[in-house]
């Protein structure tokens, strides 16, 4: 047992050393990688970009407007508080926590509506696809 306790604190630190470090970005500086780093297809990714960019909304850039038309028979449809114009079609394809692909300008302020739903129904099968692979594991 003595020569079993001398092994491992010997090895130990040399084990601890050898490991990756874990890349974790921060909050305001995310690392970029070329799709081909992880073995993707550098052409699919920008089909998926390409894709994102043609199929832009065609509700015009002009906010007010864009309410008026979508909204305007509504009862009480008239926003309250200021409306800026949106920007272009923008976004960013994350893959292990690298951005593989980006267009547009993802930083620009934009004005955002009605994403509760999609987030939490997203998160909510996020959980449950992780739980059903938890029992699968487990009754493994």
């Amino acid at each position: 047992m003595k020569k079993y306790l001398a092994f491992l604190l010997f090895i130990g630190p040399f084990h601890a050393f050898s490991q990756k470090a874990i890349y974790y970005p921060s909050a305001h500086q995310w690392e970029h990688k070329a799709p081909s780093f992880f073995n993707l297809d550098s052409n699919k990714i920008k089909e998926a970009s390409d894709y994102a960019k043609v199929h832009e909304t065609n509700q015009p850039k002009n906010l007010w407007l864009s309410q008026a038309m979508q909204f305007g028979k509504e009862p009480f449809s008239d926003p309250i508080g200021p409306m800026a114009d949106r920007g272009p079609a923008a976004g960013i394809i994350i893959y292990k926590g690298y951005i593989i692909a980006e267009w547009g300008n993802p930083s620009a302020v934009e004005m955002t509506h009605s994403v509760t739903k999609s987030m939490v129904s997203s998160l909510v099968y996020v959980v449950k696809l992780k739980f059903i692979i938890a029992q699968v594991l487990v009754r493994g």
